[in-house]
This record gives C-alpha cells, sequence and structure tokens, in this order.
C-alpha cells in the first residue's frame, strides 16, 4: 500500500478544513513510523502500530470525505479528478488488498461495538477460559495475522446486561508478545474495557493459592534496567529502573466495593471457587495445604501491586531482592507489562483491568506445587479469576453499551444509564465552560483554575511516570488534583479534553525535552493557552529539563526552569531525581493552595 500517495493525496483536501490539526498530527505519526521501518526493518510492532495510525486516518476522513485513507493510498479516489491512472503496480497492490479483505471474516468493529477485550497469555490458560465460552463463541480469523478471536456475548445471571466480548491468547509467555497482541487486539476491535487474564505466582504472605490478585499498579521491573561496575571491580551490580502503569481507578474504586455493594454475588464466586477444589483435589492433601497456609478455606480477591517482567522465578533469594524495589507486592508475572505498555501508547487508552490468579510462590515451592495433581493448582487459579470476572459481569462494574448507545457506569452501588441527547449540548457545555441564565440574557463564566496540567511527550513518559509518583501521596490526600493525558477517558474527544484541561491549569508542569519542542501539537495546541493564562492570569509554568534541547531558545525560557538546561534529568542518578520530582511536587501543592 503506497501511503506517502495516500498523505500527499489527502493534504490538499484537508488544508483549510477545521480538522486539517488532526490530520498533521497523524500524518506525522504515520511518517515516524514508515522512517522506523526504512531505518530497522519491518516487524511485527511497526506493522501493529502503523495499523493503529492508519485506522485513526481512516475515520478522521471517512465520514467527511465518503472515503477510506486505505483507498486514497491504493489510488482509488471516485468523485474527485486525478492526473495521474494507477500504474500496473497500484492496480495489482489494489487487487491483492481486495482479495485480503475478501478472506478476513472479521466484522467491522463500527457494525460489532466490543464492550470487553480479553488477553490471554498461554494456551493453558486458554484452555480453561475456552470450557467456559466454547457453547457460544464463534472463532474469527484475522487474514492478516492468521490469529484467531473468539466473539462471544455474556448475559449476567439476572439477564439485566448483556456484554459483547472477544478473547486472543498469545500463545507463549513474555511481555512483548502479549504488547503486540493487544496493540492488534485494539486496532482491530476497538473495546471500551481491556482485561487480562490469567496466573500469577505469590509474592506475599497476604495472598495464598486460589486468591485472586487485582493489579492496581503493574512494574515492568526490568525496564530501562542497567548494569555498571562494582565498586569493588570485580564484577557488577544491576542497577533496575523499571516502568509503572496504573490500573483504571474507576474499575479500581468498583472493585474495592464489590464485596460489599454486591455481597451476595461475591459469596456465590467465593462458594463456586471452594467447590471446584473439592472435587480437583484430595480432601486429605488440602488439609495439609490449609495447615501450612498454602491455602484458605475460602478464596479472597485483593488489589495491590504486581511485578511484571521476563523471568520464571522460583527462588527465594530472587524474591527478596525484588521486594527490595516495592515491598508491596503481591504477585509476579510476565505479560501486565507489555499489555499496559500498548494500552499507555493510544491516543485514547481504554479502561485496563488485570486478574490473576494465584497458583503457586515465587520461590522453591513452585516446582513441588507444579508436580502436585499435574497442574491442578494452575487450572484452579484460573478457574477462580474467569470466575471472578463473570461476577463482575454479572455485578455490572463494568461499562457497556445498550442496544441504544447509551453508556452505563457504576454510580454509588447499583448501575445507573447516563443517555444524553447531544443536540441538547450547549457548546459552553462542551468547552468546559458553566453557562447562568439572568433574566433574558446568558453569562459564561469560565472554570476557575484549581488543577495541574502536566505536558510531555509520549517518548518521554517514563519520567511522567516517576513524576506521577511523587504526586501520588498529595492526589490521595486530596490536597491536588493532577492531569494528564493518561486521564482521558474511551470515547472522549481527545482534543476537548486537553482544551478543558489547559483551561483548567493553575500550573503546568513541563517535561521538556527534544521530542516535546518539536511536536507541533504541543506547541501549537497546548503551549499557547498556558502561556497566556501565565500572562493573564498568574498561571504557574514549572519546566523540567528531562534531556539537553533547545530550551533557551524558546518562550518557556522566561521562566525559571527547576533545573538549569546544563544538568538535564538523564544525567542525573535515580537519588538526585527523586529530589527533583519532591521539589516539583512541593511547589504543585503549594500553587494549588492558594487556588483552593
Amino acid at each position: 500500500m503506497n501511503y506517502e500517495q495516500g498523505l500527499a493525496t489527502l493534504k490538499p483536501l484537508a488544508e483549510g478544513t477545521n480538522w486539517y490539526q488532526d490530520f498533521t498530527f497523524y500524518e506525522t505519526r504515520l511518517r515516524e513510523n514508515l522512517d522506523q521501518e526504512r531505518s530497522f526493518g519491518s516487524n511485527e510492532q511497526i506493522h501493529a502500530s502503523r495499523a493503529q495510525i492508519v485506522d485513526q486516518l481512516n475515520r478522521l476522513i471517512l465520514d467527511r470525505l465518503r472515503i477510506s485513507f486505505n483507498d486514497l493510498c491504493m489510488g482509488i479516489i471516485p468523485g474527485l479528478q486525478t492526473t495521474t491512472a494507477p500504474t500496473p503496480n497500484n492496480a495489482e497492490r489494489t487487487s491483492e488488498s481486495k482479495s485480503k479483505i475478501q478472506k478476513s471474516n472479521i466484522p467491522s468493529p463500527a457494525s460489532s461495538p466490543i464492550d470487553v477485550g480479553i488477553v490471554i497469555a498461554l494456551r493453558e490458560e486458554f484452555a480453561v477460559f475456552y470450557k467456559e465460552i466454547k457453547d457460544r463463541c464463534k472463532p474469527l480469523q484475522d487474514a492478516e495475522t492468521g490469529r484467531f478471536y473468539y466473539l462471544f456475548e455474556h448475559t449476567s445471571a439476572k439477564a439485566n446486561y448483556k456484554y459483547q466480548c472477544v478473547a486472543t491468547f498469545a500463545g507463549d509467555m513474555g511481555s512483548i508478545k502479549a504488547g503486540l497482541l493487544t496493540q492488534r487486539l485494539i486496532s482491530q476491535w476497538k473495546p471500551r474495557t481491556l482485561i487480562m487474564l490469567g496466573i500469577a505466582a505469590a509474592l506475599s504472605k497476604d495472598v495464598r493459592i486460589g486468591d485472586v490478585v487485582i493489579a492496581s499498579q503493574i512494574d515492568a521491573y526490568l525496564e530501562n534496567s542497567k548494569v555498571v561496575p562494582s565498586t569493588d571491580g570485580e564484577g557488577y551490580v544491576f542497577m533496575y529502573s523499571g516502568e509503572v502503569y496504573r490500573s483504571s481507578s474507576d474499575l479500581l474504586h468498583a472493585v474495592r466495593n464489590f464485596e460489599f455493594v454486591h455481597g451476595e454475588i461475591f459469596q456465590d464466586w467465593q462458594a463456586r471457587c471452594t467447590s471446584e477444589l473439592r472435587q480437583a483435589a484430595a480432601s486429605e492433601s488440602l488439609e495439609k495445604m490449609i495447615l501450612r497456609k498454602l491455602l484458605r478455606n475460602q478464596v479472597q480477591m485483593v488489589d495491590g501491586h504486581v511485578a511484571s517482567g521476563p523471568t520464571v522465578v522460583a527462588s527465594q533469594a530472587f524474591t527478596d531482592w525484588l521486594r527490595t524495589r516495592d515491598r508491596r507486592y503481591l504477585a509476579l508475572e510476565m505479560e501486565a507489562g507489555g499489555l499496559m505498555a500498548a494500552v499507555y501508547e493510544e491516543v485514547d487508552p481504554k479502561r485496563t483491568l488485570v486478574l490473576r490468579g494465584i497458583s503457586d510462590y515465587g520461590d522453591e515451592r513452585k516446582g513441588e506445587l507444579d508436580e502436585m495433581g499435574e497442574g491442578v493448582f494452575r487450572r484452579y487459579a484460573m478457574h477462580n479469576a474467569i470466575q471472578l470476572l463473570w461476577r463482575f459481569f454479572d455485578a455490572g462494574i463494568l461499562p457497556y453499551v445498550r442496544s441504544t448507545g447509551a453508556l452505563t457506569t457504576l454510580v454509588s452501588g447499583p448501575i445507573t444509564s447516563i443517555s444524553r441527547n447531544p443536540t441538547a449540548m450547549t457548546e459552553e457545555e462542551e468547552m468546559g465552560t458553566s453557562v447562568a441564565q439572568i433574566g433574558s440574557s446568558t453569562v459564561a463564566h469560565e472554570s476557575p483554575r484549581t488543577s495541574a496540567f502536566i505536558g510531555y511527550s509520549h517518548k518521554d513518559k517514563r519520567y511522567l511516570d516517576e513524576l506521577n509518583a511523587h504526586l501520588a501521596h498529595y492526589v490521595r490526600k486530596g490536597t491536588v488534583d493532577v492531569w494528564d493525558d493518561t486521564k482521558i477517558p474511551p470515547g472522549a474527544k481527545w482534543r476537548q479534553e486537553i482544551e478543558k484541561a489547559t483551561r483548567s491549569a493553575k500550573v503546568a508542569v513541563l517535561l521538556i525535552s527534544a521530542d516535546f519542542l518539536a511536536s507541533d501539537f504541543i506547541v501549537l495546541n497546548e503551549l499557547p493557552p498556558l502561556l497566556a493564562a501565565a500572562r493573564q492570569e498568574g498561571a504557574v509554568i514549572l519546566s523540567v529539563i528531562l534531556r539537553p534541547c533547545a530550551f533557551k531558545d524558546t518562550d518557556l525560557a522566561q521562566f525559571q526552569a527547576i533545573n538549569v538546561p546544563s544538568d538535564p534529568l538523564s544525567a542525573m542518578t535515580r537519588g538526585k531525581r527523586d529530589a527533583v520530582w519532591a521539589k516539583v511536587s512541593e511547589l504543585v501543592r503549594e500553587a494549588l493552595k492558594t487556588s483552593n
């Protein structure tokens, strides 16, 4: 497919329109993707990323021009005059593309809205899941990759809620496979919520075999690691940095209250898990394991931190070393980091939830438990995670779309349908202002500036995560309200969400790098309103220099930066970076204190 031809054809059609800036944003991303392929060669990750960008371009122009970007790339321009006819090669590609489309039996996501996408890593895990859906699922094959998706509908126990779901599995362990699989699933199906189901090893005494851990935070603990010489010069020291991802807060709130708001459903889950265990293993063996505190009489659902990495662990020494990074780790697994990385790369991130059944321990007991009953506890752990997901469906705590298109969300316990006539929304409401009626006149009041806005390039996301870790304490206390683009909810108009955030920002924390300054969207859309607010309303600008760049030659240089450009964060140790982030967090707190 000739993407250069498609961009060249689309650009003059987009110029002068109100969506031209959207086009230039996706054009830049696509050209970067093509440059990567030319520089480093073709691979599945580049293809998956390109599929997402092309899909965004298709959606951008389909309703406006009644033609897809794919058509433009193949020289198909109905209703428009062209100066050159398609070349034979283009004709061949067009024929080949049509052939591929005919082979693919995957329906259009627009015509088949998916509420929940389910990602599973291993075949043995999927085998347990498949037993639950085999009588109600439809296997569909992706003609481009050969991968299968399993489409099914899940109706709650009382028939209150119907979820359209799609599930798939990687077949191998590891975050890279999981990340690429997630990218492809998002691109193909556009699920509103992503669920990762699987098993994990316990790292804490707070969880036992059969318990299900809901990951509130996933730490890809070996990301961005470094090996340096040891102090004695005889060997090396492994310095880990990690990449931390957080699950969707609205889903976590619903999960944490599940036991209390939906007590009967929760107890039914516990009873079903107990029954399954009694059938799977001998009572004498189970009693011994309960006495050894490896099992409970009743399984529990626990939320907390999960370590995600490329290593199968069966060593107490390794788990002890791992817990020096985060003493709050509950479980260890290998794929959730990849899923979360794929989600965080999305312009419109999906709601995410990771459910892991505890099948063994990350120490020498792992081998013993794996051998018992030929994997009975692995199947039991997966069973419990699946059954908990079904109970979440029964309770209606996951968002779904009714046939009328109304989005449902959890509101203090019961599910309440929120449906709004889009034609009734005023321009003032859409742009985030409040409107008061005074007699026959309308007075618009700008929203007060009460929050902190974090601006950054997606290529610098590791620094965003470090900053958010320092701000988390103040956020939890309700002292500060912090916004970055990972807070944009699924289905929202992302440009308007960013505009609202800049309008409500009392303080802007800008993570400056060459990539930040190179971003047309940041320079043309995010910075102007923030700089205007600083001049006219006293908003605070806090610039943090991440990497060497041309900061001194920008308008931002008029504001004192947190660190001098000659001492960027990229040259600092983790301890020094923490000191900088602690200072930024205190300044944000002080700035917002004056606005409250």
